[in-house]
């Protein structure tokens, strides 16, 4: 995904790796670096009423819907964070060190590094 289009995103379904709806696409987070998409929030539970981080790894649009590269119960059971529009580095060291396990090595090695990056 390009950045042009991150914001076209919010609003939209996130569906994750099994085709199960998780929710409404709240926000994007971009790093601060390379301004790519990099977290999205999306709306979970009852109604909407919590806001759960996901990763866009891996992430792709299919039609209206956005493709998550991990399960609904994942991003369920991801550490509740504040959805302000910015993660601070540990926060985000929080959701790679969660992340780590399902979306590959890239999150385990920037975990390691004790060097995330940060978005915005």
């Amino acid at each position: 995904m390009t950045t042009v289009n991150v914001q076209e995103l919010i609003g939209r379904t996130a569906i994750d790796s099994n085709g199960e709806k998780i929710g409404k696409i709240e926000q994007i987070y971009l790093d601060n670096e390379t301004g790519q998409p990099n977290w999205v929030a999306v709306s979970t539970g009852l109604l909407g009423r919590n806001s759960n981080f996901a990763p866009m790894h891996n992430a792709k649009s299919s039609g209206d819907d956005v493709v998550l590269g991990v399960t609904k119960q994942q991003v369920a059971d991801a550490p509740v964070l504040e959805d302000d529009g910015h993660l601070d580095p540990h926060q985000e060291e929080t959701l790679y060190e969660y992340y780590s396990g399902y979306t590959g090595d890239r999150y385990k090695a920037q975990t390691e590094s004790g060097d995330p990056d940060t978005e915005s």
